[in-house]
């Protein structure tokens, strides 16, 4: 899942760290600058840059149910997205937002995690913050 949407953006630049964060069901380091909001229980997280460029947002739960082919698909119908791929590692992706927002869903039958990055084109730092992300 890390490897597809660090495929999805461009890397080259380097960010500065400022401390690892942990939540719910996964940890991931926030860079220096940037601000995180998440919900009352841990399930939405979102990561912000301060210059308003690139954000991630990262939503986990119980997929029910559903498959996470399913989810994938209900969640790009929702989006207005494009149809989703399966990748080799078993995630989906799908673009919207006209292509400026990328998304992949993953995950096993007791947990799910929708995974949204914008701003890929200002900020090379997403694919980098994504490179920490460690699920619990």
């Amino acid at each position: 899942m890390k490897r597809l949407i660090c495929s999805i953006l461009l890397l080259s630049a380097s960010c500065s760290f400022a401390e690892i964060r942990e939540f719910e069901n996964f940890s991931l380091d926030v860079p220096e600058n940037w601000a995180v909001i998440e919900n009352e229980n841990g399930s939405i997280v979102s990561i912000n840059a301060m210059d308003g460029s690139a954000s991630l947002m990262i939503s986990t739960g119980n997929p029910g149910e559903s498959s996470i082919g399913d989810l994938a698909v209900s969640f790009a119908l929702e989006l207005g997205g494009t149809m989703p791929e399966k990748d080799e590692d078993g995630s989906y992706t799908f673009e919207f937002n006209g292509g400026r927002s990328q998304a992949t869903v993953a995950g096993s039958e007791n947990l799910y995690m929708l995974i949204i990055g914008t701003g890929a084109g200002e900020s090379e730092m997403l694919g980098e913050i994504l490179d920490t992300l460690e699920m619990k």
